[in-house]
């Protein structure tokens, strides 16, 4: 299949050409068939549980059949031609970018030399980067990097007609709030463009509303121990996985980890306890083996730096634009003076010389990477940035407040992993203790979460200290909550009515004059299809915000039948047609299938009041379960972070987890766990920026009071002839400023 009538801007050998050069591409282009061959990578279709029964409980409900297992290029392919938009779900580290970019490879390698059998331009597309602008614009500038010259203009016709097959890499990577609504609004514009979006979990929100959903499978036992066998000689196959025991899954499970446990033992290096240790052993390993890539030598000065170096970076990185957010990528001059600041404040000789050296050192060395966008770097996968800043944090901790570390790191998701990584490195029990009750203080989610991702040897010990600390609700909860994060479907459910349905969307031609009257009898006709059939007209006439279709569609939120009621439950909860007192007569219906049409009309219309949310909270004590269980994931759609308190007892009471799916889900929405925490920094936050206010505004006072009495000397003294005073005052008052500025940093 080719595509014609395509821009002059698009020239596809200048494209391979680009991709050769770039070596972000090297390796899907020379290790992924490698890799693949040892371990044959894999995807599975995931299967949401759907037709939950009033009554049921969570243990009732059958586990729905699951496809086979296909080669994951195969079944990228497959799905996204059946489905046009696709979700990739794997664990950092699994292969889901190198994944992606071996199919722009081979798509664009095809195109160049003549075998196109794609029908859509393949783009890899870095979600981390959507900073500010639009979705489109980002692809441009992506298409640019390519040598492919196409303007705005052409880039929408391209995806309005299909034309371009884009494959977003890190949907978790999403830099803000904002970034999430654009991607949002990105695919409801353009439904039948061909997209993968790729990230490394699943929390609410990160399926962006994708009903197909691909799981990279996990290895195998026999694939790990397949893969070490080809990498190492026999016998140091044989010695690692005797000195492992059973720990090789939780110490690496994924190709990027396994490969680096090989690298480490090919060194002779000790066998890591954690994959914290597998870190810190394989880039110790790396600095000793720095070779000079330039004709200026590598200084010892930069092997002993390199590492504190990174760790400054990474924890700087992890600072984002509020609270909840970090940086995946920075500019180079905004990385080099990061550099400068540790290398003054160590009194390092020549900072701002010797920090953009050993910023192209750190490039040359492949401990960073420049971006997609080479006036920016990066670390080489995001977990290599998580490890350095967990190092970072375990210098800062001793430094740090109870109240602090709760409030400023363990109350925030992108703090998890450091944290994890830093809990697993940490030597003294005591000091890890601590640790874990600090966490348990600030949500028990977050504790189980972290001693979840130690593995089977730490959480002994853990759960052995944790004993002897008497922490019954950790110990009585913690199997629970360990199958809560084993089965991460769990996390997010919503109601096969929330998702796009393009039955409602079919062109039916009304004339509001003529069938209006129809359709209203039709409405309550005892004939299922006709009500439907009623139910559909109506529906476009509501669209058209007539008031009286509006209306008469209201009456169908009450029909018995699931496919009528979907109509006006998606009509009405897009248009927010349905006001707050109609949705509270309905949550008090004495029939479950009219509350529940009110719990979806909220999630869809994500209508979010007091008033909503009270509703909400009190449908999650309904007595049939559908009912409240979809509450509960109501609740998390839109974003109520005033709701996980009560949750949380309605979960201790009840014991059934969908409660804790939509605290889960909740708190990935917000980026927080805790909310009284949350509401506590920011206060504080508040409270810092009002002094500091307060300062600037009493040294603006300050300084304008002494300019104003040498202004007056002047005025008075006739024989004034040079102002020195008056610039000896502005002298003194800017050195005030500065020094009461850098007393309050």
């Amino acid at each position: 299949m080719t595509i014609r009538n395509l821009p002059a801007g698009i020239a596809p050998p200048a494209y391979l050409e680009s991709l050769h050069q770039n070596g972000r591409f090297k390796d899907c282009r020379e290790l992924y068939t490698s890799t693949q061959a040892q371990i044959p990578l894999q995807v599975q279709a995931r299967k949401e549980q759907k037709g939950l029964r009033p009554g049921d409980s969570e243990s009732e409900q059958p586990e729905p059949p699951r496809e086979p297992p296909v080669e994951v290029l195969e079944g990228l392919r497959d799905a996204v031609q059946k489905h046009r938009q696709v979700l990739l779900i794997g664990k950092p580290g699994s292969g889901k970018t190198t994944a992606l970019r071996r199919l722009v490879w081979e798509g664009v390698s095809a195109w160049a030399s003549g075998r196109v059998d794609e029908s859509a331009l393949p783009v890899v597309v870095e979600l981390r980067e959507l900073r500010e602008g639009t979705v489109e614009e980002l692809v441009r500038r992506t298409l640019r990097r390519h040598k492919q010259q196409l303007s705005l203009t052409e880039i929408e016709d391209l995806l309005f007609d299909g034309r371009l097959w884009l494959l977003f890499d890190g949907v978790n990577e999403l830099p803000s709030a904002n970034a999430w609504a654009e991607v949002s609004r990105f695919r409801g514009d353009y439904p039948d463009t061909p997209m993968i979006f790729s990230t490394r979990s699943l929390g609410a929100g990160a399926d962006l509303g994708i009903a197909h959903k691909l799981e990279m499978v996990p290895l195998t036992e026999r694939q790990m121990r397949k893969f070490m066998s080809k990498r190492l000689p026999d016998d140091q196959a044989n010695t690692l996985l005797q000195q492992l025991g059973g720990r090789l899954r939780e110490l690496a499970e994924t190709p990027l980890l396994l490969a680096m446990l090989c690298e480490v033992f090919e060194q002779d290096g000790p066998i890591p306890r954690s994959r914290g240790e597998l870190f810190r052993t394989k880039f110790s390993q790396q600095y000793a083996a720095f070779k000079p890539l330039r004709e200026q030598p590598v200084s010892e000065d930069f092997r002993r730096l390199a590492p504190e170096l990174l760790k400054h970076l990474a924890f700087a990185m992890m600072q984002g634009d509020s609270p909840t957010e970090f940086h995946l990528q920075i500019p180079k001059d905004e990385a080099e003076t990061l550099l400068q600041t540790y290398l003054s404040a160590h009194q390092e000789t020549n900072a701002a010389s010797r920090a953009r050296e050993y910023l192209e050192d750190l490039v040359e060395h492949h401990l960073l990477q420049l971006a997609a966008n080479p006036d920016e770097v990066e670390f080489h996968h995001q977990l290599f940035q998580e490890y350095y800043a967990a190092e970072a944090l375990l210098l800062k901790l001793p430094t740090l407040t109870d109240d602090q570390l709760k409030c400023h790191y363990l109350n925030y998701l992108k703090w998890t992993e450091p944290l994890a990584i830093a809990l697993a490195l940490m030597e003294k029990e005591d000091q890890a203790l601590k640790l874990v009750q600090l966490m348990l203080d600030t949500n028990l989610l977050l504790g189980a979460r972290l001693v979840h991702s130690l593995g089977t040897e730490h959480n002994l010990t853990y759960m052995g200290l944790l004993e002897t600390s008497r922490i019954p609700e950790f110990l009585e909860h913690i199997e629970q909550l360990k199958f809560l994060f084993e089965n991460p479907k769990l996390i997010h459910q919503e109601s096969d009515n929330w998702s796009d349905d393009k039955s409602v969307e079919e062109e039916i031609l009304i004339d509001y004059g003529i069938d209006f009257p129809r359709l209203i009898e039709g409405l309550c006709h005892r004939d299922e299809g006709v009500r439907s059939n009623s139910a559909k007209g109506l529906s476009r006439l509501a669209k058209k915000k007539i008031p009286q279709a509006i209306k008469v569609l209201s009456a169908a939120l009450e029909d018995p039948v699931y496919e009528i009621r979907n109509v006006a439950v998606k009509t009405l909860g897009k248009l927010r047609a349905v006001e707050m007192t109609e949705l509270i007569r309905k949550s008090k219906h004495p029939e479950y299938h009219v509350r529940w049409a009110a719990v979806d009309i909220i999630a869809i219309s994500r209508l979010k009041t007091e008033e909503s949310v009270a509703l909400l909270l009190d449908l999650c004590s309904d007595s049939e379960y559908l009912v409240s269980s979809q509450a509960a994931y109501a609740l998390s759609e839109i974003k109520a972070v005033e709701a996980l308190e009560h949750l949380w007892r309605l979960y201790l009471d009840s014991k059934r987890i969908y409660f804790l799916g939509a605290i889960a889900a909740i708190q990935s929405r917000c980026g927080f766990y805790n909310y009284a925490l949350y509401q506590q920094a920011q206060a504080l936050e508040m409270q810092s920026g009002d002094a500091e206010q307060q300062l600037s505004r009493e040294i603006h006072m300050h300084f304008h009071d002494k300019v104003d009495v040498a202004v007056g000397n002047v005025e008075g003294n006739l024989n004034y002839q040079k102002p020195t005073v008056l610039d000896e005052t502005l002298s003194t008052g800017q050195k005030l400023a500065k020094g009461e500025q850098e007393r309050v940093s």
